[in-house]
């Protein structure tokens, strides 16, 4: 099941829904400080009551720039005059950084799956940097390598504890254009020195019976270092993401500059605007955000009515 098929696919019917697709939003309607509408890129009007944002951690917040809210003097670049000076809105970027190609290994004989597998693991393994436990999402999988002609196991690792705190900026007042997008990654070295321990321990964990006697790490294949700085280095290089961005309008009091929306997710400073998505969490959860968005959505949909 998925959001389309639990919530908007029995709603398609009431007379109160329309749904406007391949439709990109420039900004929002104001009369004074109060919320009114929506304009879209092409230049139409729809307005309403009430404006809700659920455009996630990257275009809500470009979505309230472009709409004037937001850091006056990034504002000020694009002309875009300061409706509310708000300097949260576009920071504290959150995301799950993820090592890509860590490894990837053969299959004994006899070990063979029927088909491609996935198979993500939560594990909570204390780190030496922290005196708390630890949670790795340890993603692995088999699937079937054609350059080898024989199926594969392959490893990752994403750091649900990830402290590091990245931006979201405009590159012009122009909807279309691409955002400027910094995760910032490893800012905080206790994350970097952490995913680092992280790795050490799959490798450990290849290496150890029962796993060790059904897959061998495949030369050329997998992270190798000599030491720890070399393997900091290593991390750094091959970092992704997870795709779980959030943060970037989070939920505060009024009184923290870096708050954006209230508990209800009412934006600071405006009548009838809230924000419904990802972009509220002031920190991330361990684990995949989708569920805990369909949370924040329930939990801000029951303080609207």
């Amino acid at each position: 099941m998925n959001a389309a098929f639990t919530y908007l696919a029995p709603a398609r019917s009431r007379s109160n829904l329309s749904v406007i697709p391949d439709t990109i939003l420039n900004r929002i309607l104001f009369d004074g400080r109060r919320a009114t509408g929506v304009e879209t890129s092409g230049g139409e009007m729809i307005l309403g009551e009430e404006v809700v944002l659920c455009a996630g951690a990257f275009s809500t917040p470009a979505i309230l720039m472009r709409s004037g809210i937001g850091p006056a003097d990034h504002l000020q670049t694009f002309n875009i005059p300061a409706l509310v000076n708000l300097p949260g809105v576009g920071e504290n970027l959150l995301d799950h950084p993820l090592v890509n190609g860590l490894m990837e290994c053969s299959i004994a004989p006899g070990s063979e799956p029927g088909a491609r597998t996935f198979a993500p693991v939560l594990v909570r393994n204390r780190a030496r940097q922290s005196d708390a436990g630890i949670d790795y999402h340890i993603f692995n999988g088999q699937s079937f390598d054609t350059s080898r002609n024989a199926w594969s196991f392959w490893l990752s690792i994403s750091l649900e504890t990830s402290r590091s705190r990245g931006r979201v900026r405009l590159t012009s007042a122009d909807p279309e254009a691409t955002l400027d997008i910094d995760h910032n990654y490893y800012a905080e070295s206790n994350d970097l020195e952490i995913v680092c321990d992280a790795v050490e321990f799959v490798n450990e964990l290849v290496r150890t019976p029962p796993l060790s006697e059904c897959v061998k790490p495949l030369p050329g294949r997998a992270i190798v270092w000599r030491d720890r700085d070399e393997l900091r280095s290593i991390v750094r290089r091959n970092v992704g993401t997870t795709f779980h961005p959030s943060g970037t309008c989070r939920m505060g009091p009024a009184s923290s500059d870096q708050s954006v929306v209230d508990e209800s997710g009412c934006v600071h400073g405006l009548e009838r605007l809230r924000v419904a998505d990802s972009s509220i969490f002031p920190t991330i959860p361990r684990a995949n955000i989708h569920c805990t968005i369909v949370a924040v959505a329930e939990k801000i949909a029951d303080a609207f009515l």
